[in-house]
């Protein structure tokens, strides 16, 4: 006879976000048990709470060595489907504020069972190497989606709920475990007594060996761990002297976000460099605004002689948003620039600080369909007009 488990699920007609009410059945944590299948492929968003944290029975880093269907002891991949897919149902109640749009979904799927080895525990104890992972797998439209939600040779950072010796679950549906592309232990981890500090350094390591799987995830979580400001700024600042490019550009957004004006030196190093001249700043470039204040225009100034374009960009940005008119020369001079999105930087920074709109300041679409007449026209004003009461600067 199949179990039958039933989930109320209330959704708003307008709204993409849903709230599952689960209720527990049969001693089990059926909420870490079911698998949300909405996850973006290309890994876990591995964005944990603190409660989430604080709830888990075991925090471990391990591998997975298999998974396979709790009957029938089938191995999967995402490349291999059951035959029988219900096993289990579940029900979901689909709730609206206009009656006639409410019904009743029911969910085939399977439970499964994921193997995985332990390396590291960082709360709790198992006495074995191999523990499982149970959770209910939804198998039928419009729930369909890859079966492994752990990947073979990947390393997890895993949040759990114990259910029996050796037998767990998830805490939080996907958002209980960090996927890493390489292996975060770090070499003095055993030395580490607290289980905060160990996260963070697991953590840390991730992004200094260049993880950019779950980057977003990682700074999330370590927001969560109630470390103080200054003591994540320190630990940024370290990171920034040795993170690959790609991570170099999100940690030095975050101790921006966190006030870190020295974030700025760094930034002005990383501008004069040859070896990042090519790189993609998109953190940054955006997150500069946050120091928009006439104190450090002469930062931003700098910047512009930069020979990364993103980077430019953000001091433009930058710029724009603080109004100093004083600014307009040199925002002139950027009309010239090598690179359109510079270009379109300054066109749209000088109608900012000079208030002009309308057929001043395009879109992006319609500065790429006609560049020209957008930079002829700055340029005709500021040789009419401009010039009379700013100063082209030099260099």
């Amino acid at each position: 006879m199949e179990k039958t488990i039933k989930i109320n699920l209330r959704r708003p007609f307008f709204l993409f976000s849903m709230f599952l009410v689960i209720f527990l059945i049969s001693n089990h944590n059926i909420e870490g048990m079911f698998v949300n299948p909405e996850r973006e492929e290309g890994g876990n968003h591995g964005f944990i709470k603190k409660e989430t944290i604080e709830k888990a029975d075991l925090i471990c880093i391990g591998k997975l060595k298999e998974i396979i269907m709790e009957k029938g002891n089938v191995v999967l991949s995402h490349t291999t489907y059951p035959k029988k897919i219900n096993q289990d149902t579940i029900q979901i109640e689909l709730y609206s504020e206009y009656p006639e749009l409410r019904q009743k979904i029911t969910i085939k799927g399977d439970w499964c069972i994921a193997k995985i080895l332990v390396d590291e525990i960082i709360k709790g104890t198992t006495s074995e190497r191999e523990i499982k992972i149970r959770y209910f797998f939804p198998l039928t439209d419009p729930y369909a989606a890859y079966l492994d939600i752990f990947t073979p040779n990947l390393s997890y950072l895993l949040f759990l709920k114990k259910e029996t010796q050796g037998l767990y679950s998830l805490i939080r549906h996907s958002n209980s475990f960090i996927e890493f592309g390489l292996p975060p232990i770090p070499s003095n981890l055993s030395e580490i007594k607290d289980q905060k500090e160990k996260i963070k350094a697991v953590l840390l390591q991730a992004l200094e060996k260049g993880d950019r799987r779950s980057k977003d995830g990682i700074l999330y979580t370590l927001s969560q761990l109630d470390i103080n400001s200054e003591e994540l700024i320190s630990a940024y600042k370290e990171l920034t002297k040795k993170a690959k490019p790609e991570i170099k550009d999100i940690v030095i957004s975050k101790r921006i976000s966190l006030g870190d004006t020295s974030a700025l030196e760094d930034i002005v190093a990383l501008s004069i460099s040859d070896a990042y001249s090519e790189i993609e700043f998109s953190y940054v470039k955006f997150g500069m605004i946050k120091f928009a204040e006439p104190k450090y225009i002469p930062i931003f100034l700098k910047l512009l002689d930069s020979k990364n374009s993103s980077l430019k960009e953000g001091a433009i940005i930058a710029l724009s948003e603080i109004k100093d008119k004083s600014v307009i020369p040199y925002f002139i001079k950027m009309l010239d620039d090598k690179d359109s999105s510079v270009r379109y930087r300054a066109v749209f920074g000088l109608a900012k600080v000079t208030g002009k709109y309308d057929e001043w300041a395009p879109s992006v679409a319609l500065f790429e369909k006609d560049e020209k007449q957008y930079i002829q026209r700055w340029q005709k004003w500021w040789e009419e007009e401009g010039q009379m009461k700013y100063k082209l600067p030099s260099n």
